[in-house]
């Protein structure tokens, strides 16, 4: 067989590292770094199916069967990649996966009301949860999600009187989204995302739009403000 060229064989490696997610590669390399540790401490040098059963046995124990799909998912594209090992192929491991399924009703999220979302809007006090008024209003308008928001500049928002345009920056999907928020009497959205844009300090560098949203999101919160960021910036 012919010596296949070294810049075949670059472009080759590259093309298959590219097959992980750009956005979650970091996450993906972390749950295989936990695989690999689990495999060193119970001193295994082969991946094979049965390494892998037992493996998920062990996160049964800890994790829903939904996350273990998701870690399933996760090993089986790192595996890929960095072992050339095609865990679809082990026909045990996903039958015990589906087992495991069997039965299992996942916890559905909280979802407010269109009552309560007003009531919320209307009534909350400014001067404690004008920031949590206009995250909502993001995610009722534009479904934006958590790190859309914190990725969200002064740039992407332009107010054109009757509306504001709203440019998602860099999406999930990696393709162009755009919204726009319109106004309306019972919720008031124009005038709340104005009042947050203008409490916002002049001349500051940073250009994120929401400036404390980081901090925001550490602290506790009142039932409403905890179910909003559930609902809506998918926490």
């Amino acid at each position: 067989m012919e010596e296949i060229p070294e810049n075949i064989i670059k472009n080759a490696a590259k093309a298959t590292d590219d097959l992980l997610p750009i956005k979650s590669r970091a996450y993906y390399d972390r749950e295989y770094g936990i695989f690999i540790i689990w495999k060193d401490k119970n001193a295994i040098a082969i991946i094979n199916e049965t390494i892998l059963l037992a493996y998920f046995q062990e996160l049964s124990e800890k994790y829903s069967p939904n996350t273990l799909w998701t870690k399933y998912s996760i090993l089986r594209s790192t595996l890929i990649v960095y072992e050339k090992i095609d865990i679809s192929q082990f026909n045990h491991l996903i039958s015990f996966l589906k087992v495991k399924s069997k039965g299992y009703v996942p916890k559905k999220s909280k979802v407010l009301s269109g009552e309560q979302v007003l009531k919320f809007l209307k009534n909350a006090p400014d001067d404690i949860y004008l920031l949590h008024k206009v995250v909502l209003l993001m995610g009722l308008f534009g479904g934006l999600r958590r790190d859309e928001l914190v990725k969200m500049t002064v740039d992407h928002i332009e107010d054109k009187g009757v509306v504001i345009f709203v440019k998602v920056p860099e999406t999930k999907t990696l393709t162009a989204k755009s919204f726009t928020v319109v106004d309306d009497e019972n919720i008031g959205a124009l005038s709340i995302i104005r009042k947050y844009s203008a409490l916002r300090p002049k001349g500051i560098k940073e250009q994120r739009f929401f400036l404390t949203y980081r901090k925001i999101v550490a602290v506790q919160y009142n039932q409403w403000v905890k179910i909003l960021l559930e609902v809506y910036l998918q926490l």
